[in-house]
């Protein structure tokens, strides 16, 4: 990573007061790491950290055009496995990168969709599978959970598409709750001019979220 900003740049040492604050001038340049990246330091609390902080490419030993690459070969499909064999990298780095790339994803996510204007909102659920069916299951398949059946409920506004929301889990009440937790959060509060309209296919975990959620 070149030309990182000092300005554009936050503290992200939980402890500091000037965690996550914008504009408050208290990130200055501090020389280049090893790795040659650009190092910065908080006046504030005094820790420094190089550019690639609170990115995917920190404190990682593959190099940067690796990772974009994992990116790129992830958009176009292509399962671990596979970008195991392509790249020669060890499946358990490349699931670490992945697991990586959806926290960031999830966090950018918050950050840019909040305070959305709820009108109608379309809640759908789509059945899939993780391994095997569920009625292929056996007694020693190990945790049922995280195998066999599998829903995916998400949550999105009818006139933009915009997706708000979504939850993967068994068919159980807890998975069709936790999207209407999510619109909650990202959505302004409906008032009596402006109501939140909720369509379903009539599945009956949708309809018994419980009215505090929505």
């Amino acid at each position: 990573m070149t030309g990182a900003n000092s300005k554009d740049l936050i503290c992200l040492n939980r402890d500091c007061p000037d965690y996550r604050k914008r504009n408050t001038g208290n990130i200055i340049k501090k020389g280049f790491n090893a790795k040659g990246n650009q190092m910065f330091k908080c006046k504030t609390c005094g820790v420094r950290f190089p550019e690639t902080k609170g990115t995917v490419f920190y404190n990682r030993h593959l190099k940067e055009d690796q990772i974009i690459l994992i990116c790129k070969l992830l958009v176009e499909k292509n399962g671990i496995r596979a970008i195991e064999r392509i790249m020669g990298i060890h499946r358990d780095t490349v699931s670490k990168v992945v697991e990586d790339l959806a926290r960031h994803a999830r966090e950018v996510t918050d950050f840019l969709i909040r305070n959305v204007g709820l009108t109608k909102i379309q809640v759908d659920e789509m059945w899939s599978f993780v391994k095997k069916k569920q009625k292929n299951l056996a007694e020693g398949d190990g945790d049922d959970d995280r195998q066999g059946d599998c829903w995916i409920y998400i949550a999105k506004k009818t006139d933009t598409k915009l997706h708000l929301a979504h939850s993967t889990g068994k068919r159980v009440q807890a998975t069709a709750d936790e999207p209407m937790k999510t619109v909650r959060k990202r959505g302004k509060i409906p008032t009596k001019d402006k109501k939140a309209t909720f369509a379903s296919d009539g599945n009956r975990s949708v309809h018994q979220c419980h009215p505090g959620e929505l």
